[in-house]
């Protein structure tokens, strides 16, 4: 059902009561249709007069119930509960204790509430199945595996369910093949299933496959023109294919339609039409996109009026409240934001949770952000910072490995990256790192040999799937645990080059002794990507390579933003901007041992710690070689997290245009001089306390590249023209 298509119906319920209040039989199905708006607020208030005027039927408890969870509405949803426990003594109405318990992230707490109703409702099939949702929703994947195959021969559980249950299963454990595989079954025995066809569309395009997702929608949109669902399928897929401006016009002339339907209404005599907030919120988010794409803050303003003019609307509902307080934050309102906050549920759900933390932080209680932090890791289940299962990581090396005492260690991840090793690991030496822990995800090219060969590295390998840990975060969180309990730990890449004030006369050393005397515990940067100016092309084997010398140029203009997350902004921008897709480039290189610092997304995010007034950047090598054929070999390889995969197959649609490979350089290139010229531009900073008295920066002599010519005019020759030395 389209926008306008829903305020109609809303309006013809109406209008069939003559005392201007909907009719009994028109309300149920007014609820539901409420639900496939997204207006869980609407939703829940129809629930609860359906269930004032049939307070007998189990049903619309049920709902309301369901819809007060979804709004993080868990007192009310509790209350509810409680009111009609005896009433509805049954094993279906008594699951819903659980799933209040699941909806405050309380996973324990449900399954034993849920294994004490087995006990009292023998082999009831209810609760077989909410054992298995609740191991699935927990992680415990292949527990849940097992608990659904071994109700297989349940006389009362059909085979469309179990598999239905399967598919999820397979969906949440990244399992995107299995789970393809499972819906499509499904959808062949059921093709009058529109949930089927959903979530088969869902899976694909969690696989990145959007030509496959296209094909299948178009397929949908034949027989469900009318859904809501179908709009929310396209925008969907409209973003996985960056086509956001499209989405936006779409969903803009949408919003017009609903407004010139009302208005009708309104001539007509009839219930003023709204046009509802869902709309408005899908129009903030591509918004809130469109300025990760472009910098520009202009989107941001544009976001928080929309929000505001969804919220103008009779019915708000808890989603367009947090959305509110993350557009503020956005924007530097922090006052607006903490106050808006504040008016927000107490509760320990992720959403609500990042925020009251970020508030605590804000307020200078870091603290009470890091007991906010340890009491949600307690209750909730976070994947990212979840323990390796035995086996899935083996050490290969046979090193002596001292405890950690004080020494400097980096954590990585590699596959592949023989090409890159001898230049990383003698940087990283060259700056003071005392030893490396290197996590193999099955490499074929020799990596695995050349690091046993190092006497400094101790080396882990498996062959799980990178996407299934998280992008790797369970294997370093793992071994940080472990292995970095002390001293530091730096967590990079293998095509990262740590940078920070004065780097060329301070060591890392040097860098964590000023920050171990202020208690400070991460070094906040961010990823500045560097490139040629001549055809990227990978080396020849064995052919050592100097990264910063051999791809010098980069793009200064990034844009920074507040976010609600430690490190408390995030930075996009720089040469990728060619490409048309504003990647995160926030990074937090380098963090205090033995402080529960955990990193949550690679280390764009990490949980709370005490920021150092030093800053950094990664000078990334991610355009460096032949990166065409290496995003290629990302697609057929398909090992990595849905969005990481929708960036890869965007860059390689890009190359593969009739345009070609776009141009890197502009007018406002730059050529790397060193850590002198990062801080001038405003890229890192250092307190000048950092620095020697005699070496604080107060002059570019470092720098050869006129200001008044840019490097595009200047050509390849000059681009690639070495450097002064400081």
């Amino acid at each position: 059902m389209s926008p306008v298509q829903i305020e109609l119906a809303e309006n013809h319920a109406y209008a069939t009561s003559s005392t201007g209040c909907y009719p009994a039989e028109s309300l149920s199905p007014l609820a539901l249709n409420a639900e496939l708006a997204g207006e869980n607020r609407l939703a829940s208030e129809r629930w609860q007069s359906l269930c004032l005027g049939s307070p007998s039927r189990q049903h619309f408890h049920d709902k309301l119930i369901t819809s007060l969870l979804k709004e993080q509405r868990i007192e009310e949803a509790s209350n509810a509960f409680t009111a009609n426990q005896r009433r509805f003594a049954n094993a279906k109405f008594l699951i819903l204790e659980a799933r209040i318990l699941q909806a405050q992230g309380c996973y324990d707490g449900a399954l034993q509430v849920l294994r004490r109703l087995a006990g009292q409702f023998a082999n009831d099939p209810n609760i077989e199945l909410a054992i298995g949702h609740c191991l699935s929703e927990s992680g415990q994947h292949e527990a849940a595996e097992a608990q659904f195959m071994a109700l297989a021969e349940h006389k009362d559980i059909g085979a469309q369910q179990l598999e239905a249950e399967l598919a999820a299963n397979a969906d949440r454990a990244r399992q995107y093949e299995l789970a393809i595989e499972r819906w499509q079954k499904l959808v062949h025995a059921h093709p009058g299933s529109i949930r089927y066809q959903v979530k088969l569309i869902g899976a694909l395009l969690n696989m990145a496959d959007t030509a496959a997702a296209r094909e299948r929608f178009q397929q949908f949109e034949k027989q469900y023109r009318d859904l809501p669902v179908r709009y929310n399928l396209l925008l969907h897929i409209m973003q996985a294919d960056n086509e956001v401006e499209s989405a936006l016009a779409m969903i803009e002339e949408a919003i017009e339609r609903a407004q010139g339907a009302g208005q009708s209404a309104r001539e007509a005599g009839k219930q003023p039409v709204q046009v509802f907030s869902s709309f408005l919120k899908r129009k903030a988010n591509l918004l809130r996109r469109l300025h990760q794409n472009t910098g520009d803050a202009h989107y941001l303003i544009r976001e928080r009026q929309t929000l505001l003019q969804a919220r103008a609307l009779k019915h708000s509902d808890l989603e367009l409240e947090i959305k509110l307080v993350h557009a503020c934050i956005a924007l530097g309102n922090f006052q607006e934001a903490a106050e808006r906050q504040e008016k927000l549920p107490v509760s320990m759900a992720d959403a609500l949770s990042n925020l009251r933390i970020w508030a605590k932080d804000q307020a200078g209680d870091l603290k009470g952000a890091k007991a906010l932090w340890q009491a949600r890791k307690r209750r909730l289940y976070i994947p990212h910072i979840q323990p390796c299962a035995p086996g899935v990581l083996q050490r290969k090396d046979a090193r002596a490995l001292p405890e950690t005492g004080d020494e400097i260690r980096l954590f990585t991840a590699i596959r592949n990256e023989a090409w890159r090793l001898p230049w990383f690991l003698d940087y990283y030496r060259g700056l003071g790192v005392d030893r490396f822990f290197f996590v193999d995800n099955g490499s074929s090219d020799g990596s695995l040999d050349y690091l046993l060969e190092q006497p400094d590295v101790h080396i882990f390998w498996t062959d799980q799937s990178y996407a299934a840990s998280y992008s790797g975060m369970q294997w370093i969180n793992h071994l940080v645990r472990q292995f970095g309990r002390d001293g530091w730990v730096i967590y990079v890449d293998v095509d990262e080059a740590l940078v920070y004030a004065d780097i060329e006369n301070q060591g890392l050393r040097d860098l964590t002794s000023y920050m171990a005397a202020r208690d400070e515990e991460a070094l906040p940067g961010f990823m500045l990507d560097m490139f040629s100016a001549t055809t990227p092309k990978s080396p020849p084997p064995g052919e050592a390579i100097d990264f910063v010398e051999s791809y010098p140029l980069f793009d200064p203009n990034v844009t920074r933003y507040p976010l609600a997350n430690c490190p408390y902004y995030y930075v996009r921008g720089g040469a990728r901007r060619a490409y048309g897709w504003g990647e995160i480039l926030t990074k937090t290189p380098l963090v205090r041992g033995g402080r529960d610092i955990e990193f949550l997304m690679s280390s764009h995010r990490i949980s709370p710690a005490r920021l150092s007034g030093v800053s950094a950047a990664l000078l990334h090598f991610k355009l460096a070689g032949n990166y065409g054929q290496e995003f290629k070999e990302d697609q057929r390889n398909n090992n990595r997290m849905p969005a990481c995969q929708k960036r890869h197959r965007h860059y390689a649609r890009v190359l593969q245009s009739d345009d070609g490979q776009p141009s890197l350089i502009n007018e406002e290139t730059l050529r790397y001089q060193g850590s002198r010229q990062l801080t001038e531009l405003g890229l890192i900073q250092a307190p000048a306390d950092f620095y020697p008295a005699d070496l604080y920066p107060t002059d570019m002599s470092c720098v050869d590249i006129h200001p008044d010519i840019p490097i595009a005019a200047q050509g390849d020759d000059a681009a690639m023209k070495k450097p002064n030395k400081p």
